[in-house]
């Protein structure tokens, strides 16, 4: 057992909620599943709690493990997680939980809604060479090589189907539809991985000739800011520890006290609050003037 999966209580009852649905001996294995193919130990907690959230409600659901496809997935993701109260420890982020969720379905080869892309002979051998281009030309490693090939192979799929593969019938819509499809509902991390695996194969192409600038230049680009996320809040109860931990007799603590009421308050940033003089103060009105 993954040593961070008795680390927090969210994990404990993570793992009840398999349990409960039937899918206790998966629990490891799923984590497993992540960890090979790269993710980090924070992401891996996150999808499986995402996953074991999923299970709680399907089984309050009565709906069996093999009835999971996008139409179930759906009703949980605008259904439920909106007015979810679960658990505190539960994730509601939609796209973190259709991420998870379609890992847990490919770890088990579980048929979705759509049909499967079927990989021809000639897809098979693009993909053969394209691996070997991976490994032995840019050193990926095991996990980076799977990923990559599994998208390039539902993009061949989706542009030839059981065609003769040829690149120059690859039109720029094409390469967008894909992308945009492929990636519904995903994070912008996970859309920034499969634009880097289509990238990598036309790069690939590049080598033996093929024209792709245009096909490269098509692909989306994804904007993924550091710290871009919206940032956690603090609830009425950790504001009100928060505030009575400051000691008001001395000025030093006032002093404390006053500076975190301006970031609680007022939204100020802390190098506003550094600058903050006297003289920003319309102590009549009540108002605030920023430099």
């Amino acid at each position: 057992m993954p040593k961070f999966s008795r680390l927090r209580s969210g994990h404990i009852l993570a793992r009840r909620w398999f349990a409960k649905a039937g899918l206790e001996a998966h629990a490891d294995e799923y984590i497993r599943y992540l960890t090979e193919h790269g993710y980090a130990v924070p992401t891996v907690e996150c999808y499986f709690r995402c996953v074991a959230h999923f299970l709680h409600w399907a089984v309050q659901q009565h709906a069996a493990f093999h009835d999971v496809g996008d139409a179930l997935i759906d009703r949980f993701i605008h259904g439920h997680l909106p007015h979810c109260q679960c658990a505190p420890q539960c994730r509601r982020t939609s796209a973190d939980v259709h991420a998870a969720l379609m890992h847990f379905l490919d770890m088990y080869g579980i048929a979705r809604a759509t049909q499967a892309p079927i990989v021809s002979v000639s897809i098979d051998a693009e993909l053969a060479m394209f691996t070997q281009y991976m490994m032995e030309v840019r050193g990926l490693s095991e996990s980076t090589r799977h990923v990559r090939r599994r998208h390039i192979g539902e993009f061949l799929a989706d542009c030839f189907h059981e065609q003769p593969i040829q690149i120059s019938k690859i039109a720029l819509a094409d390469v967008v539809r894909f992308v945009m499809r492929r990636t519904r509902g995903l994070t912008p991390g996970s859309v920034k991985s499969v634009g880097g695996s289509l990238h990598s194969y036309l790069r690939f192409k590049a080598i033996s000739g093929t024209p792709v600038t245009a096909l490269i230049a098509a692909l989306p680009r994804v904007a993924l800011w550091r710290l871009g996320g919206l940032p956690d809040v603090l609830s009425p109860e950790e504001v009100r520890r928060l505030l009575s931990a400051f000691d008001r007799s001395n000025a030093t603590g006032m002093r404390d006290y006053a500076i975190t009421r301006c970031l609680l308050d007022l939204g100020l940033r802390r190098t506003e609050v550094a600058h903050l003089c006297l003289d920003d103060i319309d102590w009549r009105a009540g108002m605030n003037f920023r430099r």
